[in-house]
C-alpha cells in the first residue's frame, strides 16, 4: 500500500480535534441532561443547544473541507443539512416554549387551538356570585392567598375511589386560573383577537356570560393570552388584562361597571410596557377595605409606582405607593408585629405598604428583571414577624424578620438566604408548619424554614402548579398530570397520579369543596375529588 493509499484512507477518521470537540461537548450535554449542575434547566438546555450547535458546525466543516470522501458527497452532506434546516425553518414555527425552553413546532400555516375556538354560547341563568359559602376559592390561591385549603377532608388514596371527571370542555389560552364561588367558575381566556373573562356554572360547565375585550397578546416564549386570575368580591368580578386594563364587572351578568387604564394611570404606553414587563401583566388584582389594589409600573426611564389602589365600587383613585418597577407577583395582605399592611414583590426589591395610605412601611433588595430573571412568586408571611420570598433564575430562597423599634420605626433582618432552595420559577410555595413545599425549578421540594435545610427533593413535575389541602398535596405537572402526595417532611411519597390535561399546564389550581377544576391553555375540566370515610 503506497503512501497516498494511507493518508487517504487515514483523512477518512475525524482528526483528534475534533474526536475532542465531540467529546467535550457531548461530555456537557450528558452532564446537563443526567444532572443540573448549573442549577437551571432551561439555562442548561440552552448549553446544550449551543454545545450541540458547535458540534455539528466542527464536524460539517472538517467533513466538507479536510475529509478525504470525494469531493461531490462533500459538498452535497453540508448542502442536504442546510437545506433541511431551511424547510423546517420554512414549514414551521415555534407554538409555544416549556418551562424549560423546550420548543413545541407545528405547520406555520396552523392556527393556534384559541383561534379554532368560536364565541362562547351563553346560558340561561344569571351567577349568583353575591352569595357566599365556605367552600369559596374567591381570589388568587384561595381565600386567603397561601395556596392553602382546610378542613376538606380528601381522600388519602385513590385505589379504592379515583377522582371523577365531572366536565371537560376546550377552553382560550392564557394562563389564568379559575376562582370559584356559589358554584359558579370565572376565568380568562384569549379566544382570537379577544381577551374574555367567562363565567363557568361548576357543576355542568355550562358558560353563564362572559366579557369580551378586545386585544391579544402573545409573547414566544410566554405564549398567548391573558396571566391573572380574577378576582370576585362582594358580588363583582375584577380582572387585570395583560395589556394593563383594570375593569370590575358585574358578576350575575358580566356587565362593566367600571374600567380603568392602568398604563395610563402610571404614565406610559402599551408599547412601553410592553418592552419592560415582557411577558405581559400577569398581576392578580387584591381587594381590602373597599380598594382594589394592582401593581402600576411605568416607563423603563421611570418615574415609576409600585402600586395603585382604587375605589372598589367606582374605581376613582385612591392612593399611589412606591417608586418601583413591577414584577409578575400579586400584591397581598399579611400582618407583621401587629400591623396589617399589603406585601408585593417588585422587579428588584420587596416591600410592604400602608393598606390606608400605600406608604411604604419598609423595602428589601431582591434581585430580578421583569425583562429577564423576573420574580414570579409571592412573598409569605411566617411566624415571628418573618417573610419567605422565592425565586428561580440562581436567587431561591431569602428569609428576613421586619418588625418595629420602640419609635415605631421599621427595620429589616436577613435571617438566611440559599440560591437552591425553593427555586420558584413559576410557581408559589405551600407552609405547613414550619415546612416550605414547591416545585423547585420543576422538582417538588420540601424545605424546613427553621434550619433552612432540605428535606427531601423528588418527582419531575416540570413548572406546573401545587396546592396544599389539608396534609395533602395537589400537584399538576407542566403537561397536565395531577398527582396526590403526602405533605410529609419525613419523605417524598405519591399517593395517586391521573393524566388530565392536554397543552400546556402553568394555570393555577381552584377547589371549591371537593371539585377541583384544573385548565391549560387548551382545555379545562373539574375533577370530584373522593373525600376520606370519615367525612363522608
Amino acid at each position: 500500500m503506497n503512501d497516498s493509499h494511507v493518508s487517504s484512507a487515514a483523512s477518512l477518521k475525524p482528526p483528534r480535534w475534533l474526536w475532542a470537540v465531540l467529546v467535550i461537548c457531548g461530555g456537557i450535554a450528558a452532564a446537563v441532561l443526567l444532572g443540573d449542575p448549573i442549577g437551571d434547566r432551561a439555562f442548561g438546555n440552552v448549553v446544550v443547544l449551543i454545545a450541540s450547535f458547535i458540534a455539528l458546525v466542527c464536524g460539517l466543516s472538517w467533513f466538507s473541507i479536510r475529509s478525504g470522501h470525494p469531493k461531490l458527497i462533500r459538498r452535497l452532506v453540508p448542502l442536504a443539512v442546510v437545506g433541511a434546516v431551511i424547510v423546517a425553518a420554512s414549514t414551521l414555527r415555534i407554538e409555544r416554549l416549556s418551562g424549560t425552553l423546550v420548543p413545541k413546532f407545528v405547520p406555520r400555516w396552523s392556527k393556534s387551538p384559541d383561534q379554532l375556538l368560536g364565541d362562547p354560547v351563553e346560558g340561561e341563568i344569571s351567577a349568583a356570585l353575591e352569595v357566599t359559602s365556605q367552600h369559596d376559592f374567591p381570589q388568587f390561591l384561595g381565600q386567603n392567598r397561601d395556596q392553602q385549603i382546610r378542613g376538606v377532608g380528601l381522600a388519602r388514596e385513590w385505589t379504592t375511589a379515583a377522582p371523577r371527571v365531572v366536565w371537560r370542555r376546550k377552553i382560550g389560552a392564557g394562563w389564568s386560573g379559575f376562582v370559584a364561588v356559589n358554584g359558579f367558575a370565572v376565568t380568562m381566556e384569549q379566544r382570537g383577537n379577544s381577551e374574555l373573562t367567562t363565567c363557568y356554572r361548576l357543576e355542568t360547565g355550562n358558560i353563564v356570560w362572559w366579557h369580551a375585550e378586545p386585544g391579544r397578546f402573545a409573547e414566544p416564549r410566554g405564549g398567548i393570552g391573558p396571566r391573572s386570575t380574577p378576582t370576585i368580591h362582594d358580588g363583582h368580578v375584577y380582572v387585570v388584562s395583560a395589556n394593563g386594563i383594570l375593569t370590575c364587572l358585574v358578576g350575575s351578568n358580566g356587565k362593566v361597571r367600571w374600567e380603568r387604564n392602568i398604563l395610563q394611570d402610571v404614565g406610559t404606553t402599551l408599547q412601553q410596557d410592553q418592552d419592560v414587563i415582557v411577558w405581559g401583566r400577569s398581576n392578580s388584582p387584591l381587594v381590602v377595605d373597599g380598594k382594589v389594589i394592582v401593581p402600576g409600573g411605568g416607563p423603563s426611564t421611570g418615574p415609576c409606582i409600585s402600586l395603585l389602589a382604587y375605589d372598589a365600587l367606582d374605581g376613582e383613585m385612591v392612593w399611589r405607593g412606591g417608586d418601583q418597577q413591577i414584577s409578575y407577583s400579586s400584591p397581598q395582605i399579611a400582618e407583621l408585629d401587629g400591623v396589617r399592611q399589603i406585601f408585593i414583590v417588585n422587579e428588584a426589591t420587596a416591600s410592604a405598604h400602608d393598606i390606608s395610605t400605600g406608604n411604604v412601611l419598609w423595602e428589601i433588595d431582591w434581585a430580578g428583571s421583569s425583562a429577564n430573571n423576573a420574580s414570579v412568586s409571592q412573598a409569605v408571611s411566617l411566624s415571628d414577624n418573618r417573610v419567605l420570598i422565592s425565586k428561580g433564575y440562581f436567587e431561591g430562597a431569602k428569609v428576613v424578620r421586619a418588625a418595629r423599634d420602640s419609635h415605631g420605626n421599621w427595620s429589616v433582618v436577613d435571617l438566611w438566604h440559599e440560591p437552591k432552595l425553593l427555586k420558584t420559577k413559576f410557581t408559589n410555595v405551600s407552609v405547613k408548619d414550619h415546612f416550605a413545599f414547591g416545585l423547585s425549578d420543576g422538582i417538588l421540594e420540601c424545605v424546613d424554614l427553621n434550619s433552612h435545610q432540605r428535606q427531601w427533593k423528588r418527582g419531575r413535575f416540570g413548572h406546573g402548579q401545587i396546592l396544599l389541602v389539608d396534609d395533602l398535596l395537589l400537584v399538576q405537572s407542566e403537561r397536565g398530570r395531577l398527582a396526590l402526595v403526602d405533605a410529609s417532611p419525613k419523605q417524598f411519597t405519591v399517593l395517586g397520579e391521573l393524566d388530565v390535561l392536554r397543552g400546556q399546564a402553568w394555570n393555577h389550581l381552584c377547589l371549591y369543596d371537593n371539585y377541583l377544576l384544573m385548565r391549560s391553555d387548551e382545555e379545562a375540566v373539574c375533577l370530584e375529588l373522593p373525600r376520606s370515610s370519615s367525612t363522608l
